[in-house]
């Protein structure tokens, strides 16, 4: 199994919005080959991915880091 960790300085306010927003896509089950959790806390969007291989792994961050950078110049960051 491979992991990643990412935190991503973000007001609380943005990293809330972002959690919820983006997070519903974590719930689906649509994904076979690896799993997402975003949660965040003071000031920090944490994103984590657990995967089979490493194909999947950096499929899964492209994804969801493009879905957090969209979502965050939507709402406007500090």
């Amino acid at each position: 199994m491979n992991h990643l960790n990412i935190s991503l300085n973000v007001s609380s306010e943005n990293a809330d919005t972002c959690c919820k927003a983006v997070g519903m896509e974590t719930e689906g089950g649509m994904l076979h080959r690896s799993k997402v959790t975003l949660n965040h806390e003071e000031g920090l969007l944490n994103f984590k991915v657990d995967a089979v291989d490493l194909t999947a792994l950096r499929a899964s961050m492209n994804t969801y880091l493009r879905w957090i950078d969209m979502c965050i110049n939507l709402i406007g960051d500090d």
